[in-house]
């Protein structure tokens, strides 16, 4: 018998792969809903597998993103990378493009991320809850976020200090 979070991850699964592609009237192209965007969904940095409280919340959010993408809401280049590859023994420079748009529906913020390589084609990357429902999914994230400051307190600029001469005036007349 299958969980409850196995039947919205295969009822997602479904969802996503028949969208196929979206015509985004923004780039004036179609945006397409590939493997490693679904792959995307359910595993974040290095492979690591998001919790089920992180998938669904990215699962439900499918339509919304689907809505934005087809929408005339401009996606806004948030990150370009070179990459090196090393590929049958040849080093390859692939570029990497990456566009985000937020929405907001019922409430609730998501982020939507669409990426293309080289000169591929422009397909989804991914939809990230935002704002009361981010933390919601990532508690811990402002304690992480001030880990760094309280752990390496910055010195404090040592302050120049500057020997004060007297400075000779002009004797005015008495």
């Amino acid at each position: 018998m299958k969980s409850k979070y196995e039947k919205e991850k295969l009822k997602a699964k479904n969802k996503y792969f028949s969208i196929g592609k979206v015509f985004n009237p923004a780039f004036a192209k179609d945006i397409y809903f590939n493997a490693q965007g679904f792959n995307h969904l359910v595993y974040g940095k290095g492979n690591m597998m998001r919790s089920k409280e992180q998938q669904l919340a990215r699962f439900r959010l499918l339509d919304k993103a689907v809505g934005l993408i087809s929408s005339n809401e401009v996606f806004k280049l948030s990150k370009t990378a070179d990459r090196e590859k090393l590929k049958k023994g040849i080093k390859k420079i692939s570029i990497e493009k990456q566009w985000c748009c937020d929405g907001e529906k019922n409430g609730s913020g998501f982020r939507v991320i669409l990426r293309q390589r080289d000169n591929g084609n422009i397909h989804f990357l991914s939809v990230i809850p935002l704002g009361k429902t981010q933390t919601a999914y990532y508690p811990f994230a402002s304690l992480l976020a001030a880990i760094p400051n309280l752990l390496f307190k910055r010195p404090e600029p040592a302050l120049e200090t500057v020997e004060i001469s007297e400075v000779e005036t002009e004797n005015e007349p008495e």
